[in-house]
C-alpha cells in the first residue's frame, strides 16, 4: 500500500513540493511553488490536490478553499 513519508520533489519544469509522499507522490499535507511564484498549500492525493487548502499568487493574494475534482471553490 505503500509507504508514509516526508520529502521533497523537484520537478524538470521548475516546480517544487515539499511535504508528505506515498509511492514518491504528494500525498497528505504539502506545499507545492511554481517557477512564477504562485503556490499551493494544502492535502495531496495521489500526486493531486484534494479537500481544503490554499492558494497564493505570485503578488502573495491568498485564496482558501477546496477541491473538487479538478475545481477550486
Amino acid at each position: 500500500d505503500g509507504v508514509f513519508e516526508k520529502g521533497i520533489c523537484l520537478y524538470v519544469d521548475g516546480r517544487s513540493y515539499e511535504g508528505e509522499l506515498k509511492n514518491g507522490k504528494p500525498f497528505g499535507f504539502g506545499v507545492k511553488i511554481w517557477p512564477d511564484g504562485r503556490k499551493y498549500e494544502g492535502n495531496w492525493q495521489n500526486g493531486a490536490p484534494i479537500g481544503e487548502g490554499k492558494k497564493v499568487t505570485p503578488k502573495g493574494t491568498e485564496t482558501k478553499g477546496y477541491w473538487e475534482g479538478d475545481n477550486f471553490f
